[in-house]
């Protein structure tokens, strides 16, 4: 009795046993299925091309190789390019003087005096004495301040005539004749007697 129950225990066992087996086999092949269809998916495929394809393709590659040969000139070119201008920004900043240092200013005469010469000036008055002229002039300025100001050009001219000099007042410094009569006209306006005549730079 003992033996039998310990056959069918065996039998039950090893029965377990070969179905477990048997799952685990099935999952192998199952799970193995899929890598094999990878596989045949990864595997290089046949491609079919027109002949003309085929000539513009090989046409390509033979300029893409030619060309090649050109594109690393250039690179090469390129780099040495960098190198120079690196080298020349370092000798231009080696090469300038420091800041501190003055620097020496020509001054031309002539170009200095490129703006174009004053032609005309308003003549206010002749007088017989200097101290006279300046006393009219501090009159004309309160009569005439927007006219006649500080940064207004005055000059006075000795004439003689008859043996007698006189001494023209003059005013401004005008390029233009017309701009010397508008001033001439407000001049008169204010009530002071005026004329235009040539700009003589005499003090």
């Amino acid at each position: 009795m003992l033996l039998k129950w310990n056959f069918k225990r065996i039998t039950l066992i090893l029965g377990l046993s070969l179905v477990i087996s048997a799952c685990n086999t099935t999952k192998q092949n199952e799970s193995a299925e899929p890598l094999v269809k990878q596989g045949a998916v990864n595997a290089p495929q046949s491609i079919l091309i027109k002949k003309a394809d085929l000539v513009l393709l090989q046409d390509s590659a033979k300029q893409w190789k030619n060309a090649q040969t050109n594109v690393d000139k250039i690179s090469q070119l390129e780099h040495k390019l960098t190198q120079l201008t690196a080298t020349l920004m370092q000798q231009i900043e080696q090469s300038e003087p420091p800041l501190s240092e003055p620097k020496e200013t020509i001054f031309n005469l002539n170009t200095r005096l490129d703006k174009p010469p004053a032609l005309f000036s308003i003549q206010v008055g002749a007088f017989k004495n200097e101290p006279a002229l300046h006393s009219a002039l501090a009159q004309l300025k309160l009569k005439a301040p927007n006219i006649i100001h500080t940064e207004t050009v005055v000059n006075i001219e000795p004439v003689v005539a008859n043996k007698v000099t006189l001494y023209r007042l003059k005013l401004g410094s005008y390029k233009s004749k017309a701009a010397a009569q508008s001033d001439c006209k407000t001049l008169i306006q204010q009530q002071v007697a005026c004329f235009v005549g040539n700009y003589t730079q005499k003090i």
